[in-house]
């Protein structure tokens, strides 16, 4: 009686789920407001856990609005709080904001943006495929599949100080890039680093100039991770949870001194490789078969990359007369395909200028960007951008900058399985007890054995010359004992 061995097992795809969310605040000014600079919105990631089969995030969105008063230079900051279910079971989160702008309302300015969450994770189908089973011969391939741990998350503080040259009156605004250069998967844990990209716009002292300060902050840290492997592979994202930073003047030497205290919030997953054979093909010495077959596709992480590359293009925006760029405000990347080789965006960002007349002018200016990305499967792209300047060329204006970007190369595999196998009739034998076999040029021993019904061992142990595979010249002796 034939009788099938099953196992199930599960194929995994990448998605990438998006979650759109508003935020919004209220300004009530006692200055009175000449101009409005620059208006952003940063968010900053609070918590991720997994919940009723759903990855649930909540961001903390800091505003940002920057305007000209009676004295110069003036800002106001204010936050609020939103979340998302993001409908997939333990994915890697990140957020941003899009959009910021800002409106009069009553006695004040609504400043608004767009909350936009990120989930990266996957979705499992399972397949039911046949290993053995009685009655039955089966010739076994294997496949390999990624097995993901559940994802670990963990928060780690990044503190570091640096001088400056010049006292400052004040920090204008804030900028933090945060880049992941490398993942690592150890023993029980997965290790992760790069750098945070710091930009501060802040006022001179000595002269009310706007100034950018930047600052490279390295990072490395390890996140426990039950599962990992030496000899595995891990996903991983880190994004900004807090960021603080503190400004000590020094009136004597007429410099000062920043601490910079940036609190980071990490998600790790290991992915390590579980092997499973299947029966590829299958026949029974007794009787003729039936066979269902499937294609199992196993998508395979390689690697997790990450390249860099300055940009420098032309931007949208109009220069005025006489005008000179003292600096940039806030920042926006997007991304408008990542397919074919490439990914291809442009980033946006706020132009100041010093008009002839000693007077401020901010322009929105735009600049497109295409980098090179390779691999045979890619998801979960994501660029940014840091090291942010812009400046006039032939009376228009130019961005450069420095374009990171992260994302995961896939193999991808399909292996034909036998998912059923039922006995059709009983197979007709021959009753001479000897027979001459002619095969076919390339046939293989597996071939032979379930054209005759036969086991390998009937067929090499009378014909122990045969070469695999065949030429098609040879003559296989088939002896068959007699029954009565």
């Amino acid at each position: 009686m034939l009788k099938t061995d099953v196992q199930t097992l599960t194929e995994r795809e990448a998605t990438r789920t998006e979650v759109k969310r508003s935020a919004e605040v209220t300004f009530r000014l006692e200055d009175e407001v000449k101009k409005i600079i620059s208006v952003s919105a940063t968010a900053y990631l609070k918590s991720v856990e997994t919940k009723d089969r759903a990855t649930c995030a909540k961001a903390q969105i800091v505003f940002q609005m920057i305007y000209l008063a009676e004295d110069g230079y003036e800002k106001c900051e204010g936050q609020a709080e939103t979340e998302a279910d993001i409908q997939t079971e333990d994915a890697i989160v990140t957020v941003y904001t899009d959009n910021a702008r800002a409106s009069l309302s009553g006695d004040g300015y609504a400043v608004k943006c767009s909350v936009i969450f990120v989930g990266q994770g996957e979705t499992e189908k399972e397949r039911t495929v046949v290993t053995g089973g009685e009655g039955l011969i089966v010739k076994q391939t294997q496949i390999a599949f990624d097995e993901p741990t559940e994802v670990f998350r963990d928060e780690f503080t990044v503190a570091d100080e640096f001088e400056l040259s010049y006292s400052i009156k004040s920090v204008l605004s804030r900028e933090q890039t945060v880049k992941v250069k490398t993942i690592e998967s150890g023993v029980s844990r997965v290790i992760i680093g790069g750098e945070i990209c710091v930009t501060l716009a802040v006022i001179a002292s000595d002269n009310d100039d706007l100034v950018a300060v930047k600052k490279n902050l390295p990072f490395r840290t390890e996140v426990a991770c039950p599962g990992a492997m030496p000899d595995g592979k891990a996903l991983g994202e880190v994004s900004l949870k807090r960021a603080a930073y503190k400004v000590y003047a020094d009136e004597v030497k007429n410099d000062c001194t920043v601490q910079a205290e940036l609190t980071l919030f990490a998600q790790v997953a290991a992915v390590n490789e579980k092997k499973i054979s299947v029966a590829g093909d299958a026949y029974s010495l007794c009787d003729e078969v039936e066979i269902d077959r499937e294609r199992i596709t196993a998508k395979r992480l390689s690697e997790v990359k990450f390249k860099e590359e300055r940009v420098v293009a032309a931007a949208t925006g109009d220069v005025s007369d006489g005008g000179k760029i003292v600096g940039t405000l806030g920042k926006t990347v997007t991304v408008f395909s990542d397919d074919n080789g490439a990914v291809s965006g442009s980033v946006k960002t706020d132009v100041i200028f010093r008009n002839a007349d000693n007077g401020t002018t901010c322009v929105s200016a735009e600049a497109p960007f295409s980098v090179e990305i390779t691999g045979e499967k890619i998801y979960g792209v994501r660029a940014d951008c840091c090291d942010l300047t812009a400046r006039i060329v032939n009376g228009g204006i130019e961005l450069e900058f420095v374009l990171t970007v992260n994302y995961r190369v896939y193999t991808v595999t399909e292996t034909e399985a036998i998912t059923d196998v039922r006995a059709k009739n009983e197979r007709n034998k021959p009753t001479c007890a000897i027979s001459v076999y002619l095969p076919e040029k390339g046939d293989e021993l597996w071939d032979i054995c379930k054209r005759l019904g036969l086991s390998e061992d009937e067929i090499t142990a009378n014909n122990p010359d045969l070469v695999f595979p065949l030429t098609g010249n040879e003559r296989i002796i088939v002896y068959r004992q007699k029954t009565y």
